[in-house]
């Protein structure tokens, strides 16, 4: 559907849009699409950057509100020239690897981080170790890179290093503990006290309940997880808002299926040969032949 433009011919597709399809994985592009020079994939569900092996004339990729925590698997994308990583979910954690992933980019020019944790939460520092980092660039998330910029963040480099290893030690041990939290050691069988002794709960009581928690908490963190769930859930409902629709349109009806059929019962009527009277004046009229 998507290379309808293109007689239908996916392998010599060069731009193709697959934004809001809740997508989870980027697969089969990068097999199928190997002449693809930009390639959107924003708004969808996405965590990890992969199958982009053989899209060695990718120019433009745009992940933009997916749920990356870090910039991988673009190796292959030697003559990259623009990436739009908005919204997503890399971190302090991630950072340094990111961004040395990109170094190899000689022709990247363009990069969008803005909305990341490491972006939002350490915006004029995360500038300078950006263009540091990257001397190929001339635009970072939409303003462009000066002399005086790259100059200015060549000096605070090292400090702005060390405040990164720093904080990606802290965001490990956070993301390490809330891990642990959300993921405790559970009994082999759920059971609930009813009158004294304890019985089990079916797995549909388990989920109801968890259900009824989810929808009294006024605030849901803006994690991958939340996102994701939101997002299927967006997709399940969608999908039963397009299974009704369908079931609510008329029946197309192929009338001349329905003529050829009626001839043909005729026709099976007309060769019987039993001697039944196929036609009689029932209304008694006078006539002659």
């Amino acid at each position: 559907k998507r290379a309808e433009h293109n007689e239908g011919i996916i392998s010599t597709l060069e731009e193709i849009s697959l934004h809001q399809e809740e997508l989870e994985k980027i697969e089969v592009i990068g097999t199928l699409c190997r002449k693809l020079r930009i390639l959107y994939l924003q708004n969808n569900i996405i965590d990890k950057m992969e199958d982009l092996t053989h899209m060695k004339e990718l120019r433009y990729l745009n992940v933009a509100l997916n749920n990356i925590r870090k910039i991988e698997g673009l190796q292959s994308c030697e003559f990259l020239n623009k990436l739009d990583l908005t919204v997503n979910f890399v971190d302090f954690d991630t950072l340094e690897e990111s961004i040395d992933h990109l170094k190899p980019l000689r022709h990247l020019r363009e990069l969008y981080m803005l909305g990341n944790p490491c972006q939002a939460n350490w915006e004029s520092g995360f500038r300078e170790f950006v263009v540091a980092s990257l001397p190929q660039l001339e635009i970072l998330d939409g303003k462009e890179i000066h002399r005086s910029d790259r100059i200015k963040a060549l000096q605070v480099f090292r400090d702005r290093q060390k405040f990164v290893r720093s904080e990606a030690r802290k965001v490990r041990a956070k993301k390490e503990l809330e891990r642990k939290e959300e993921n405790p050691q559970e009994e082999d069988e759920v059971l609930e006290v009813v009158g004294g002794e304890a019985t089990d709960i079916s797995e549909e009581q388990v989920e109801k309940k968890k259900k009824s928690v989810m929808a009294s908490t006024e605030k849901v963190p803006y994690t991958p997880h939340t996102r994701r769930e939101m997002y299927l859930e967006m997709a399940e409902q969608k999908e039963e808002e397009e299974a009704r629709r369908r079931e609510n349109q008329p029946k197309e009806r192929n009338t001349e299926a329905e003529h050829e059929e009626a001839l043909r019962k005729a026709r099976v009527l007309e060769e019987r040969g039993d001697g039944a009277i196929r036609q009689c004046n029932e209304g008694k009229w006078e006539f002659r032949l």
